[in-house]
């Protein structure tokens, strides 16, 4: 399997915008009894747009508003914390020397963080790619035990199974200062838990946001 710092468009995280209420405001999310800290937010966030402005050929993309990245990163994050907890309640084993491999494939991306944040970045990096191991070698044995060959299409499709299931057991809510309607969210485009209304604030919230817009934002509000 190949790991990935994006969350994928999955059942799973289609129900994170189901349940809003006030929180903390160094809370994010929670999932379960896992709390997805700001800080954290802020590192994945870094480290997604430190990504995409090394990313060359066919993984290059336009700049994008740090606020859309950031909805990308706290998609990442509850998905992480969604397939370790399946993993860990399952028992599901993983390589942990290839663990560690794909982390360090990234430490290039890692080192050019200040150096504060490489320590604690390294370790979402590290539970994000651990637990999508955990579902897919349990995807994988899943579709064995079905009697059909693992194909690739069939396994990504028992991992959103199984995302999505799990997600149906746990209390998962997030803060109503963060739109949830980006890439591997649900939500009605614009954020079903704080609605924005003029079209700065649909553009700063979407997924796809005007690109002219984009374009226009400081050089602090973007990435790439």
């Amino acid at each position: 399997m190949k790991t990935r710092l994006l969350p994928m468009a999955g059942a799973a995280l289609a129900l994170v915008a189901l349940s809003g209420c006030a929180q903390s405001s160094q809370t994010a999310a929670q999932v379960g009894s896992q709390t997805i800290s700001t800080s954290d937010l802020h590192l994945m966030t870094q480290a997604l747009c430190t990504e995409q402005r090394h990313a060359t050929g066919a993984s290059a993309q336009p700049p994008s508003a740090i606020s859309t990245v950031s909805n990308s990163a706290l998609g990442a994050l509850i998905e992480s914390a969604i397939d370790r907890r399946y993993g860990d309640q399952h028992a599901v084993s993983y390589d942990k020397l290839t663990l560690a491999q794909e982390v360090n494939r990234l430490d290039p991306l890692i080192s050019e963080l200040p150096a504060a944040d490489q320590a604690r970045t390294r370790q979402l990096i590290s539970d994000l790619f651990r637990g999508q191991m955990q579902v897919y070698q349990a995807a994988t044995a899943q579709v064995r035990a079905s009697g059909q060959a693992p194909t690739q299409q069939l396994v990504q499709q028992q991992v959103g199974a199984i995302e999505s299931a799990t997600a149906k057991k746990v209390d998962i809510t997030v803060n109503p200062q963060y739109d949830t309607s980006g890439p591997g969210h649900g939500g009605d485009g614009h954020g079903s838990l704080s609605r924005a209304v003029s079209s700065d604030a649909k553009n700063s919230v979407s997924a796809q946001p005007d690109a002219s817009w984009v374009a226009n934002l400081p050089a602090g509000q973007k990435c790439g």
